[in-house]
């Protein structure tokens, strides 16, 4: 498999940037409408068989990706589009598990099983990003490698800050370092029921890091290709990768004080994600060719 032969030519023709656009105007509209949207978790409503469709789309796309790549003279493309579908199928099975449980009667169902498929999209991602890179750049250098472990780091600290009631969210965000402690029978929302317990902590660690860690992968990505053959296409891909960090990362705050609500702004990334992906792996199409 070979990369076309002028195709910083052919991206300015195949990004359609009126098209996306509209895209963009259609996810504000998404948050619009589903924040005026009653929350009821015994059914799934519109713009949760939205969110569930746009990662059928996203998914599927992906998989004809990795089809299409698969087998050539270098099949490292193919390997890192499989990983990624793999990936976004987990995301998908995540969601579709998040709104099963919900719909039977579980309130938040954080940490379940189905947060295994969030563990697989993950690691699909992260998986997608490291072979891509390395396939052009295999040593990154020391300024990347301290962006790629900076940002989930820093975020990782304050979320275990957060954890421990050093901040606070009374008349503001407040730090408190004196009185510091992992607490584990929190209850922020006063229903006398602890909002996150060791094992939510575990979970919420893990992915408070591994989530930055995929922007910081993104954004090493976009260093590497922003001039490369993959081009804009590959750009959207890694926008869409890395606008899950600012639904997620706020999510696992705002579950430390027992207050998510589906309405908050953040959640329209979620959305957004799946979308933008989809487009960039349609465009993904016409980057490489086979042999």
């Amino acid at each position: 498999m070979e990369p076309s032969k002028k195709p910083e030519e052919n991206l300015k023709h195949k990004i359609n940037y009126y098209f996306l656009a509209i895209l963009f105007a259609g996810i504000i509209l998404y948050q619009f409408g589903n924040g005026q949207e009653p929350e009821d978790d015994s059914v799934l409503d519109l713009y949760e068989t939205l969110l569930l469709t746009a990662h059928v789309v996203a998914t599927s796309t992906a998989f004809l990706i990795a089809k299409r790549f698969w087998g050539g003279e270098e099949n490292v493309f193919g390997k890192a589009y499989l990983a990624l579908a793999i990936g976004m199928l987990g995301n998908l099975l995540g969601w579709s598990g998040w709104f099963y449980f919900e719909i039977h009667g579980m309130e938040n169902p954080y940490p379940y099983w189905n947060d295994l498929g969030f563990v697989a999209w993950h690691a699909g991602a992260l998986i997608h990003l490291r072979l891509t890179i390395h396939r052009f750049r295999p040593k990154i250098g020391a300024k990347n490698w301290f962006i790629l472990l900076s940002i989930p780091s820093t975020i990782a600290v304050f979320y275990l800050l957060g954890y421990g009631s050093a901040i606070t969210m009374e008349d503001g965000f407040q730090f408190n370092y004196e009185n510091f402690a992992i607490d584990f029978n929190y209850d922020g929302d006063g229903d006398g029921i602890a909002d996150c317990d060791g094992l939510c902590f575990a979970a919420s660690m893990f992915f408070i890091f591994v989530n930055p860690l995929m922007l910081s992968s993104a954004i090493v990505g976009y260093s590497v290709f922003k001039k490369g053959i993959l081009g804009p296409a590959w750009l959207l891909l890694i926008l869409g990768i890395g606008l899950t960090v600012l639904a997620d990362v706020p999510y696992y705050y705002l579950e430390l004080y027992g207050i998510y609500e589906r309405a908050h702004w953040y959640t329209m990334f979620y959305f957004a994600s799946p979308v933008i992906m989809a487009y960039a792996l349609y465009r993904h199409k016409d980057l490489l060719s086979k042999p």
